[in-house]
């Protein structure tokens, strides 16, 4: 879709103009969904509306059940178990919606009807406690966020989204806004928790931040000079640089920071003119990205270390000799 009339439509479409694009799509989408459904294989390997995005749409959206794809909604809530019991489906799912009723009937057989009617007296304190517990007894690293109406679990590297209100969950998080900067706060603790890593924050501005990452101390600033720093820098930045609006390296204090410059906007646009709103996977992202980086870094620094600690001086009078 062309970026203006994408832009326009989500922020000065006339009610009629929005309902009939709106019914366009359903149209489409209703067709789209008996043609997949008719060939249980594709729906199954490689669904038409790609990694069953418009399943996931419809659920969080609140539609009628009786508007919910069957077969292919089935299909959803297996992969989920398959999550759940951490193997393998024949693509990896993203922003994967399921009821929470259904969750429910898969992390506790025994009695699933205790969560549903928990959450029927919204006693939602109780119900991140029993997910949270669950998690840990099947995966090897879980940090929670409990943000009262809702709950995110960060489980080995992927993103558990639990809104009680809207009775759904998701699997493996992207493309959900972070709706204000308190969120977007706390998940970069969550994430500097996680990663162990003290991730400072420098608000540059309303719609980006600076995230500075320590990646090592040095003895001697030298090392900026060295060639083979300078390539290894090169391709390190290169490889991370998708992931942020910018990437910076400096040294500051003999100590060598990241620097990496993210999306800060949060909440729903007002203006055709305003920033993209940032969203879980793009913060989430990052902070892999910058683990990452740091550990391949470590790697690289303690392989060179030899010749990086050799100071020019030194250099010199071994090459006199």
């Amino acid at each position: 879709m062309d970026e203006k009339l994408f832009k326009y439509l989500k922020i000065f479409a006339s009610r009629s103009d929005f309902e009939f694009i709106i019914e366009k799509a359903w149209k489409y989408m209703e067709k789209l969904d008996e043609e997949c459904q008719d060939d249980r294989m594709t729906c199954t390997v490689r669904p038409l509306c790609e990694k069953r995005r418009w399943l996931s749409i419809l659920i969080k959206s609140g539609v009628n059940e009786a508007n919910i794809p069957r077969f292919c909604y089935e299909l959803q809530v297996k992969i989920v178990n398959r999550m759940l019991e951490q193997e393998k489906y024949f693509y990896e799912p993203e922003d994967c919606a399921i009821y929470l009723d259904d969750f429910f009937l898969l992390i506790s057989q025994g009695a699933p009807y205790t969560l549903a009617k928990m959450l029927e007296n919204e006693e939602y304190d109780d119900i991140s406690w029993k997910i949270e517990g669950y998690f840990r007894t099947r995966f090897n690293k879980v940090l929670a966020l409990d943000l009262g109406e809702s709950l995110i679990l960060y489980v080995d590297e992927k993103l558990w989204l639990f809104d009680y209100i809207g009775n759904y969950m998701i699997y493996n998080v992207k493309d959900e806004r972070i709706i204000s900067k308190s969120i977007l706060l706390a998940l970069i603790k969550t994430m500097n928790r996680y990663y162990k890593h003290e991730v400072k924050v420098y608000e540059q501005a309303t719609d980006a931040w600076i995230l500075d990452l320590v990646l090592f101390e040095i003895g001697d600033t030298q090392i900026a000079q060295d060639k083979t720093f300078k390539e290894f820098l090169a391709n390190g930045i290169g490889d991370i640089a998708p992931f942020a609006k910018s990437v910076n390296f400096k040294i500051e204090e003999n100590k060598a920071h990241l620097l990496m410059e993210v999306k800060a906007y949060c909440g729903v646009p007002q203006s055709i003119y305003e920033a993209e709103p940032v969203t879980f996977g793009e913060i989430t992202g990052v902070f892999k990205a910058m683990n990452d980086f740091k550990e391949t870094m470590d790697e690289w620094i303690e392989k060179n270390r030899a010749s990086l600690e050799k100071t020019p001086e030194s250099q010199k009078t071994t090459e006199s000799g």
